[in-house]
């Protein structure tokens, strides 16, 4: 997502220069767009149809056999590279290899195990246990010097860690399809599960080791130096004479990509280490409170949709944060990214439980979703709301909502677009198709709802014209309210329609463009 100013507006209309806050950007507005629906189809290529959990193939004990890559890692037949930087390691943290392998392949279970339930992960635990750091009296954040909960501790921060993993592998299975994708994604996030417990269990300790693994560090430099000029001829022979030698296929894979194949271990772990990070890091920060902006935790609004421009299927994707950032997107990655993002927050919603009691704080979450076919035309629609009222539910249904709002579909799309270029042309790295859906969702809480204003300058995206309009968000199933929005979508969509039939008989180039219409040119003359 693409930010389009840099001030937020808060409830009251004051406007408020933009937080300072970390954010990974990457989107370009309005880039690349598709004249038709292409459910999947992309510039990369055709798509890997839809996903079906039963077809959805995973080896575990192949990925759990790949966890020590560093070991030795094929980069093509003839050629392997061994003794390389471990990515994840947990043996600084004073954890023994063996252990470490053991704590990987049993991340890697459970996500497997999550991945291939029909049911989407819940966060587990008690309800109690989330309120002990949030005073929902008085809207603030309670500051403790210890770093530890009293009670609980651990049972809630693995239960989070839990539930993130396993929700965002569900998204990244359900969004792209291929080997070389299941095997890395569901191994990169199992060592960053094992390491976030593992870091958890004593942070200051863990902090510690990390300052002191300067060293460690450039040693590590040194051995990447090393491995880039690993292979040199050192040895007299005429084996190079026979092709099926070890030797001559070496030299047969360094000679066919010489500049490349040495930092394939590498370009590996950056498309799947460095951007699976960042997708964590942007989606964590998302959940605190962002004490810059000035509002009290519980007093906030966010809303994202993802809307019909009319333009012949084009869609666009608009999100409103919770500090109030504003972004937008066009991009048809981004758009399929977005859409497998909402199908998994609406079978999360639905379980939820919605609820009600005199003076106790709630948040309240609505949504809209709508199932065109290629021609745009509506096949059903729903409307759904839960009423929050625990924390735990709250957390829920927030940690898919922001892989759906914010930066987390560019973020998520770019590292496809890399994943796809990397990865081989024989066992390619596909887009599942995606239904043409038109999504919306909005999160309001309690203390927020009386200091809304309808009668305001300003609304939430949610509300506004284009949401209505694009994205349906007053659809209901049946009534004269929703026949009106069908025909005025109808309406609306036939004059796109037919400008842009007008539009095709342009003549346009570098320097001019060329309009043949004879009433046109009168008017101009």
């Amino acid at each position: 997502m693409a930010p389009l100013d840099g001030a937020t507006k808060t409830a009251s209309g004051s406007v408020k220069p933009r937080p300072k806050k970390y954010r990974h950007i990457g989107a370009a507005l309005l880039s690349h767009p598709t004249i038709l629906w292409s459910s999947g189809k992309t510039e990369e290529g055709s798509n890997a149809g839809e996903f079906r959990l039963e077809k959805l193939v995973i080896d575990a004990p192949r990925i759990c056999a790949g966890l020590n890559c560093h070991l030795s890692f094929k980069v093509k037949e003839g050629y392997e590279m061994n003794g390389l930087p471990k990515f994840g390691d947990l043996t600084r943290y004073d954890v023994r290899e063996k252990d470490e392998l053991q704590l990987w392949k049993l991340e890697v279970h459970r996500l497997v195990e999550a991945v291939k339930s029909e049911d989407p992960p819940l966060l587990e635990g008690s309800p109690e246990w989330l309120l002990r750091a949030f005073d929902p009296d008085e809207g603030a954040v309670r500051y403790n010097r210890k770093i530890k909960l009293d009670k609980h501790n651990d049972e809630v921060y693995h239960a989070l860690v839990n539930y993130v993993t396993a929700t965002f592998a569900r998204l990244l299975l359900r969004t792209m399809n291929g080997m070389f994708w299941v095997d890395n994604c569901l191994d990169t996030l199992a060592k960053f599960a094992a390491k976030l417990k593992v870091v958890g269990a004593d942070l200051p300790q863990a902090v510690s080791k990390t300052f002191e693994a300067r060293i460690d560090f450039q040693a590590r430099m040194d051995q990447l130096a090393r491995t880039q000029h690993a292979i040199h001829p050192t040895h007299e022979g005429n084996d190079e004479a026979d092709e099926d030698s070890p030797r001559a296929k070496q030299k047969k894979a360094l000679k066919a990509d010489l500049e490349t194949t040495g930092s394939r271990y590498f370009v590996v772990m950056d498309a799947f280490h460095d951007c699976m990070g960042l997708l964590l890091k942007d989606l964590i920060g998302n959940l605190t409170w962002n004490e810059e902006f000035g509002e009290a935790a519980d007093e906030f609004e966010t809303s994202a949709i993802i809307y019909d421009t009319g333009l012949r299927g084009i869609k666009t994707q608009l999100c409103q944060e919770r500090d109030g950032s504003i972004g937008i997107a066009a991009d048809n990655n981004v758009i399929l990214c977005a859409s497998a993002a909402f199908e998994a927050c609406k079978e999360t919603w639905t379980r939820l439980p919605s609820g009600s009691e005199p003076n106790k704080p709630y948040t309240s979450v609505r949504w809209t979703w709508t199932k065109l076919d290629i021609k745009d035309d509506i096949l059903e629609c729903s409307a759904e709301s839960r009423d929050l009222l625990a924390m735990k539910d709250v957390i829920t249904s927030l940690v898919p909502y922001l892989m759906y709002c914010g930066g987390a579909p560019t973020m998520l799309s770019l590292m496809a677009h890399f994943v796809i270029l990397i990865s081989d042309p024989a066992k390619p790295v596909k887009y599942y198709a995606q239904s043409n859906i038109l999504a919306s969702a909005r999160f309001r809480t309690s203390e927020y709802k009386p200091r809304y204003k309808k009668d305001s300058q300003w609304s939430n995206v949610f509300e506004t014209k284009i949401a209505q309009e694009g994205a349906l968000t007053d659809m209901e199933d049946s009534g004269d309210k929703g026949r009106l929005i069908q025909e005025q979508r109808q309406r609306r969509n036939a004059k796109f329609r037919e400008a842009m039939d007008q539009v095709e008989t342009w003549i346009i180039d570098e320097r001019s463009i060329i309009i043949p219409s004879l009433w046109y040119s009168w008017a101009v003359l």
